[in-house]
């Protein structure tokens, strides 16, 4: 593959990509009449709709990537991960589900299409005892809600940090030692020194923590059940185990 065919093919994933992201946002509308909760609902619902052609256009982008980094000698150094890095020390600490009582309401909440959304929502309800209909949405929030923060999740995680969470997926009881854990950080160190430097085992390690994936103590990491629902949503999205600008990390 020439250059210009990989410039012309990373314009068109690009594209791909903008043009599924675009429809997601116009899918993003949200009605009012069921309460915060059935906002949460459909907000969540719509997003994931969309998410296996961003998921492709991002992996198309991750093999062209690959693609100029393998040519990095003409093309110079090219740095992958280090904006995910900053993110992922500025990244808030998931929390289990959406504050409905103190999330605002969408800014698209009347919108036309918003309402149309939730007429259908309120329609496939008619006739669902209150209770009954309280505890499906309550159930979508969670699942979608938890959705939501893995994709969040999957676009910052590095691939060194998933493997840790193999890894304890594999032990008797779900953990490992600490000293196992520092022995992952310092393989993916040594493969790449500079992107590392600024990053420490203490940073690798919190971000897992501050996202719920793995529970630490004095001398052991455990793999949460939010951790382990994780690694089974990355086989059964048939996602990669980091996003392209971490693929090496």
């Amino acid at each position: 593959m020439d250059m210009t065919q990989i410039v012309t093919d990373c314009g068109s994933a690009a594209t791909e990509a903008m043009h599924a992201g675009a429809s997601a946002i116009d899918y993003l509308k949200v009605g009012s009449t069921y309460g915060d909760v059935l906002r949460w609902i459909v907000l969540l619902i719509i997003a994931f709709l969309y998410r296996q052609p961003i998921a492709r256009a991002m992996q198309r982008i991750g093999a062209l990537l690959d693609s100029f980094k393998d040519r990095s000698a003409k093309l110079g150094p090219i740095e992958f991960g280090a904006p995910n890095a900053a993110a992922q020390a500025t990244e808030p600490n998931a929390g289990p589900i959406p504050n409905v009582q103190q999330a605002p309401s969408p800014p698209t909440a009347q919108d036309p299409l918003s309402r149309e959304l939730v007429d259908i929502v309120r329609q496939q309800l008619a006739g669902v005892p209150e209770d009954d209909a309280r505890e499906k949405l309550m159930g979508w929030v969670a699942h979608w809600s938890i959705l939501s923060q893995f994709y969040r999740v999957h676009g910052i995680i590095f691939a060194s940090q998933v493997t840790l969470l193999r890894v304890c997926n594999t032990e008797q009881g779900n953990r490992v030692s600490r000293a196992r854990a520092y022995s992952i950080y310092d393989v993916a160190v040594r493969a790449d020194p500079e992107f590392y430097k600024d990053y420490s085992v203490d940073q690798w390690l919190g971000f897992l923590e501050l996202s719920l994936l793995v529970q630490l103590s004095e001398d052991q990491v455990g793999l949460t059940v939010r951790g382990a629902s994780f690694l089974q949503f990355l086989v059964r999205e048939q996602l990669r185990d980091a996003c392209a600008s971490n693929l090496l990390h």
